[in-house]
């Protein structure tokens, strides 16, 4: 039976990983599925955005897989890698540790320290290195003080040394590593014999700063670096370093993997040894067979040019169905419609592409303030799905529960290889993306971007939508009465302009007008004050929305109003205008105060298509039968 088997990483350790899974299928074949959880996180993230880019880790349910592997090259999210295991025990799930040793659990590793002294003493006896600068990566991370204690060891076994200040932590980041060197070497400084660099980025990072600075590699300082990154070997010149062996590091991995399925209590720890690989950056000629490369690259490149075309037209695609939908349900049709419909056949990264959202995200461009995570671990039990197709089959669900992972997975078929990338607005986690893996994508950086890509525009479609409800809120608070809170001039000339170019003759609805006049306002402001004028104003008004509810009062003047008959409201009108004059009439002849004696002349009028030519006519009439009961009230001394 088929085995299923997570892996945990970092998805900016792109090649390496990619060289790791080979590994693993090279032994596996088909008789597994692996379903990789990849973060994208880095130090210059920041602490606040790091966490929600690394709560990928805590979408999985650990007990569906039969072993865990985490891809410890990079991956140093101490927290996230501590619940992991924690998970892994409650489940009985058997866990190896690649890249860091530990006595936790299983390990497979290389020798750092001996693969960076090798190359060290190769700089000192081959190329007469005697002073170097080491630019590390952050000062707690294991593997980059490994590689500074290799070079120091190597300088003392020589006769030389390793001072405190040449030693430098860039953070694996190539702002620090431009600032150091341009700070202490653009003016003539004396220059190390070389820069031992931490890993390969940091020592490409080095050589394009020294390049713009007019300083040559290797006839004016050596560079090297460590990983041996395809990057390494085509960049001119090419890069010395040291070579991990990822692939055979996989291998390992997955028979080891096997092991420990039979047998849980096994505690392995594996060491791959490593080897120094020099390049023309420390002066040694066609040692990686760099022509070769580099020729097979420049053809790669133009493949890559025209199926990068592919992947960012798709990528345009997505972020258009999403940002142009007018509203959170509309999201998933758009994108079966405009972007499945479109791209009938597959690629080979998207025969699996799934997008997963929190359910409270469609609420998020409502919230005042935005949460952090949503859920347990991070994740809420229930995920909506706004694209579901899986090994080319389009699913039309529209939730997905999170212990699942995939909608329509069933195990069957070739081995395949899933990758899940936390879908985040800032630090704020809202979903993930799970797409098929295939050659080389975690090199290309593809996942990463088509995640940023959807995550971006899920951020400007939540900005959209805030916009419009913002827009919304004050188009409403523009067009209610301050004092009584129903709709006041601005909305009912909004309401007759629109009506004015409409064919009352075609519409459906019924039309009927209440023109209100408040009596005895100004006697009140004069004799009681006008903060008893507003009292009275509210009592007058709340009659009428008492009487009429479910219709449209708006106010247009001081004292005047306007009652749109709702089509609720619409058959009952007339009863409903009696039993409002019925109680006005009650209260002129009580004892209740005087701003409590509601006083409103009213006039009614329905459309009438043999006689009106608008709405303005029926309007008028309206006015008309007010003044006529404002006469009336006069001649009943109600007033």
């Amino acid at each position: 039976m088929k085995k299923k088997i997570g892996l945990l990483a970092k998805s900016w350790n792109g090649e390496n990983l990619d060289k790791f899974l080979l590994g693993l299928r090279d032994v596996w074949g088909d008789d597994a599925d692996i379903f990789v959880f990849t973060s994208h996180a880095t130090v210059g993230m920041g602490e606040i955005v790091r966490p929600a880019e690394n709560s990928i880790y805590m979408l999985p349910d650990y007990s569906m897989f039969d072993a865990v592997i985490l891809f410890g090259s990079g991956m140093s999210a101490e927290e996230f890698r501590t619940a992991v295991l924690k998970k892994c025990r409650e489940a009985n799930v058997p866990v190896i540790q690649q890249g860091v040793e530990t006595d936790e659990v299983s390990t497979v590793t290389i020798n750092n320290y001996a693969g960076m002294k090798s190359l060290c003493d190769h700089l000192i006896e081959q190329h007469q290195v005697k002073n170097a600068v080491f630019i590390g990566g952050t000062t707690h991370n294991e593997d980059s003080n490994l590689r500074r204690q290799a070079l120091q060891d190597s300088l003392e076994a020589h006769g030389y040394s390793l001072k405190e200040d040449q030693v430098v932590y860039a953070n694996w980041e190539r702002m620090h590593v431009q600032e150091y060197l341009t700070e202490n070497f653009s003016h003539g400084e004396k220059l190390p014999d070389a820069f031992v660099c931490a890993n390969d980025i940091t020592a490409l990072f080095a050589l394009m700063t020294l390049e713009r600075l007019g300083i040559r590699c290797p006839e004016d300082v050596i560079v090297t670096g460590f990983d041996n990154l395809i990057e390494s070997v085509v960049f001119s010149p090419s890069i010395s370093s040291v070579d991990q062996r990822y692939r055979e590091q996989g291998n390992a991995c997955a028979k080891l993997t096997m092991e420990l399925m039979k047998d849980k209590k096994i505690n392995r720890k594996i060491v791959i040894p490593c080897k120094a690989a020099p390049g023309e950056s420390c002066g040694c000629k066609n040692c990686k067979n760099e022509t070769e490369v580099r020729r097979g690259l420049a053809h790669d490149v133009m493949c890559l040019k025209f199926d990068g075309d592919s992947f960012r037209s798709r990528q345009s695609r997505m972020e258009m169905c999403i940002m142009s939908s007018r509203n959170y349900v509309e999201i998933p049709d758009r994108i079966q419609a405009d972007f499945f419909d479109f791209y009938m056949e597959s690629t080979d990264w998207d025969n699996t592409l799934q997008i997963c959202v929190d359910p409270a995200y469609a609420k998020l461009a409502y919230m005042e303030k935005e949460p952090t995570i949503f859920g347990e671990d991070n994740f809420s039990p229930v995920m909506d799905v706004l694209a579901a197709k899986t090994n080319g089959v389009l699913h039309s669900d529209r939730t997905l529960k999170r212990e699942d992972l995939l909608i329509g997975y069933n195990g069957k078929g070739p081995g395949r290889t899933y990758v899940f990338n936390a879908l985040r607005i800032g630090a704020t986690l809202v979903g993930f993306l799970a797409l098929e893996h295939s050659a080389n994508a975690f090199s290309d950086h593809k996942y990463f971007e088509f995640a940023l890509t959807i995550s971006t525009a899920l951020e400007k479609y939540q900005s959209n939508i805030k916009l419009v409800s913002m827009n919304a809120r004050l188009s409403e608070l523009m067009e209610k009465d301050s004092l009584t809170s129903v709709k006041n001039r601005v909305a009912y000339d909004s309401y007759m302009k629109k009506m004015k170019h409409m064919d009352l003759t075609e519409s459906d609805k019924p039309v009927s007008i209440v023109m209100c006049d408040i009596n005895n306002l100004k006697t009140i402001n004069d004799s009681l004050g006008h903060d008893a004028g507003d009292v009275y104003i509210k009592n007058c008004c709340k009659l009428m929305e008492t009487i009429f509810t479910h219709s449209s009062i708006f106010r247009t003047g001081g004292d005047e109003f306007v009652i749109l008959i709702g089509e609720e409201d619409y058959a009952d009108r007339y009863e409903h205008l009696g039993r409002m004059r019925a109680r006005m009439d009650e209260l002129a002849l009580s004892d209740l105060q005087q701003v409590d004696k509601v006083s409103v002349a009213t006039g009614l009028s329905d459309y009438d298509p043999a006689a009106d030519k608008s709405l303005l006519d029926v309007v008028k009439r309206a006015d008309a039968f007010m003044y006529m009961n404002k006469t009336e009230m006069k001649l009943k001394r109600l007033l």
